[in-house]
């Protein structure tokens, strides 16, 4: 035998099998939850509506403002790092402009010392020009560099 009956707030009809008396569900229209009756008396008390968050209208807009929650929160988490960054130690190595200057000052006599090592052995011939430049620009480079100018 079938038990009939209907959602409070819908008023769609339903009909079911008598196992399911007494059993809770929901209406397929709506989120109302019911009781089914019993077969033969009333049904028991319905459980109240269940509440709902009202839809919105434009899930374009919906969408939009999740990005733009997520967006924030992005913005929030990065500007924590930053400030934590910012509040952490240095660790590491800070090479300055006149330490620069000197490395690189000595770096260039290096480099003419090599030329001139690469001419002799390799091309058994030799052009000072070069080297000269390059030991007196790396001489004015440590100059500048233990005197403490900024290039």
């Amino acid at each position: 035998m079938a038990i009939a009956f209907s959602c409070p707030s819908r008023e769609r009809a339903y009909s079911v099998s008598d196992h399911f008396a007494g059993k809770v569900t929901t209406c397929k229209d709506c989120p109302t939850r019911m009781v089914v009756p019993d077969a033969v008396g009333e049904p028991e008390p319905a459980a109240p509506p269940t509440p709902t968050l009202p839809r919105p209208r434009n899930p374009a807009a919906a969408d939009a403002a999740r990005y733009l929650k997520e967006a924030e929160r992005l913005h929030r988490r990065r500007e924590r790092q930053a400030e934590a960054r910012k509040s952490e130690p240095r660790v590491g190595l800070v090479i300055s402009g006149p330490i620069l200057l000197v490395l690189g000052g000595v770096g260039l006599m290096v480099l003419a010392a090599a030329y001139v090592a690469f001419c002799v052995l390799v091309l058994e011939h030799i052009n000072l020009r070069a080297p000269v430049v390059m030991v007196i620009a790396g001489f004015v480079s440590i100059l500048k560099g233990l005197m403490g100018a900024e290039e």
